[in-house]
């Protein structure tokens, strides 16, 4: 967004690539599209100092380079605030990371005390919301809408966006799970080619019975696109999903048909390797 408003930028991150949580695929699109807008990564590096010296400030990095500028954001994400609360004095458990340890109805360890929101996994508005009434529905007695959606999903506000919900690629292939992915590029979609804008939606396909696992998406309004996904990874749909659909278009949600045909074709050519070729007897 700073290099959209003309300003020079420098992005530092520890990390050996951005957004290590993102599936791969579209972590390596942002990182493409940062240095084409003009931002300067150095990836793999710690800031040991900041200091200010003749009214700039001087950054000291891990590597031994030193950087000059006129304003710096340090951003290192959140940590719950549990910190002396005496939680574990009143016998709630609390994780490595400082989050309180609670079961499906947002009860802690400790008898009568709920905990919702920021102070655990995960702390994202979208879910704190849906935590704070099934933790209040279940103290108060009322046992129904108490089931909360606990598939991972994520959101980065930049430009472009990028959305994700499920399985990345990564996590599938450390899982040993047989997969396929569908892909569609947005440019290629009616929608892409009136904004002039590309991007990709991404799906990954469990290979032995369709189930949809993760839907990515780089691109306009990608926060806005993977939702559509993320009600099928949710309830544990297949792929086919999203050809039953009469989809709006033009629009960018079209994609997913595109995406669920190529993801299909993927499939189709798997298979046929596995039998030894296309039309080939099953060994």
């Amino acid at each position: 967004m700073l290099t959209a408003l003309g300003i020079p930028t420098t992005l530092i991150s520890r990390s050996d690539r951005l957004l290590p949580t993102v599936d791969g695929e579209l972590a390596e699109l942002a990182a493409k599209e940062f240095q084409r807008r003009g931002v300067r990564l150095i990836l793999g590096a710690d800031v040991e100092t900041v200091c200010r010296k003749d009214g700039r400030l001087t950054v000291t990095l891990s590597t031994g380079s030193v950087l000059t500028a006129d304003a710096v954001l340090f951003a290192t994400g959140r940590t719950p605030n549990t910190e002396g609360l005496g939680l574990e004095e009143a016998g709630v458990r609390l994780d490595d990371r400082g989050r309180i340890a609670v079961d499906r109805f947002f009860r802690t360890t400790a008898p009568g005390i709920y905990a919702a929101g920021d102070v655990v996994d995960p702390g994202l508005a979208s879910y704190a919301m849906q935590q704070g009434r099934a933790a209040a529905a279940h103290a108060c007695g009322l046992m129904f809408g108490v089931v909360v959606d606990r598939t991972a999903s994520i959101a980065v506000y930049g430009l472009p966006e990028i959305a994700s919900v499920g399985a990345t690629e990564e996590e599938a292939r450390a899982a040993g799970i047989a997969y396929a992915v569908g892909r569609c590029d947005l440019a290629l979609t009616a929608r892409g080619a009136i904004a002039g804008h590309g991007g990709l939606l991404k799906l990954i396909i469990r290979a032995d019975d369709r189930t949809l696992l993760g839907v990515h998406c780089f691109g306009d309004a990608a926060s806005e696109v993977v939702n559509l996904g993320h009600v099928v990874v949710q309830g544990g749909g297949r792929v086919e999903s999203f050809l039953t659909l009469a989809l709006n278009t033009p629009t960018y949600t079209y994609a997913y048909h595109d995406a669920a045909v190529d993801g299909l074709t993927q499939l189709s050519r798997m298979m046929g390797l596995a039998h030894g070729g296309a039309g080939a007897p099953a060994s």
